[in-house]
């Protein structure tokens, strides 16, 4: 088998490939063997007949025919490895001879992968979320177990950030009310910042018995909406008080705030790692497409 290799626009190569009759004729004698499993000869098992014989009662143009369609896939298949070519898309073939005699010619269009150069890229940074935690990162945890069992206590003074309050809730736009912002009696711990925008800050200061009206855009959403806020009861959360037998009562699985405090800070790392492992890749992708400027395959 003979074969050339052409470059194309773009990320296109032309393969010639030229099947000699040596070679084409095994791939004749598949053809025959497929031929001789759909007709009968007589004397002969389905199958079993020799090509001479099928060859005398068809002719060869039939098996010919066929032999091509074998041969074109595995020649080109053959060729594609010799060049070491990465084709991206089914070529387009074109046979040139050999339809009824002689060689096997036949042109192949194909679609590679191109070969990219990317300028400025060893001194490509990508920006990744750091690993270690920090003590704040500790502290945060362990606040929001102590939160976890807090106890309230009623107070006369104006909200601050931690406090819980109970409220009744009326959001509305041009006098209609909002789904999920009309409520009675909620408790809600200020600071969160899950209403709207300045929904804390509004709350921020303001007493027991108070009525707030105020406008905002609610969380999610694009517009802005009517908020009426009446505060009912605003009370202090009082975190207990973080000991060794605290840890040991509230924590079965560590016994001492140093032991509990070094397990949330593996956990935390552990799960930054993971982060970073399901992101490198993308992060490292992203940046580097953006340093190419080259168009992409038709």
């Amino acid at each position: 088998m003979k074969t050339t290799l052409e470059a194309l626009e773009g990320n296109k190569i032309k393969l010639s490939i030229e099947v000699d009759e040596i070679e084409f004729d095994r791939y004749l004698d598949g053809a025959f063997r497929k031929i001789s499993t759909q007709i009968r000869i007589p004397g002969f098992r389905q199958g079993k007949a020799p090509r001479q014989l099928i060859e005398a009662q068809i002719g060869v143009e039939a098996a010919r025919s066929q032999a091509i369609e074998d041969a074109i896939p595995a020649s080109l298949a053959l060729a594609v490895r010799e060049h070491d070519l990465d084709i991206i898309a089914t070529p387009e073939v074109n046979l040139t001879g050999g339809q009824e005699t002689g060689n096997i010619v036949f042109d192949a269009t194909c679609e590679v992968r191109p070969v990219v150069e990317i300028p400025g890229y060893k001194n490509l940074k990508v920006e990744m979320p750091a690993l270690v935690a920090s003590d704040e990162d500790i502290d945060e945890v362990v606040k929001y177990e102590r939160k976890r069992h807090a106890t309230l206590t009623d107070v006369d003074r104006a909200a601050k950030v931690d406090d819980q309050v109970t409220l009744d809730l009326v959001g509305s736009r041009d006098g209609q009310p909002l789904p999920g912002l009309n409520v009675d009696d909620w408790l809600y711990e200020v600071g969160r910042g899950w209403v709207a925008e300045d929904f804390d800050k509004q709350l921020i200061g303001a007493t027991t018995g108070q009525k707030l009206e105020f406008t905002s855009i609610p969380s999610g959403m694009t517009e802005t909406a009517d908020f009426v806020v009446t505060v009912k009861k605003i009370q202090e959360q009082v975190l207990p008080e973080l000991t060794n037998e605290w840890v040991a009562e509230h924590l079965a699985e560590h016994e001492t705030i140093e032991e509990w405090k070094s397990a949330v800070r593996t956990r935390i790392e552990e799960s930054r790692l993971n982060q970073v492992r399901n992101t490198v890749v993308e992060k490292t992708t992203a940046a580097l497409a953006a340093l190419l400027e080259i168009e992409a395959p038709e």
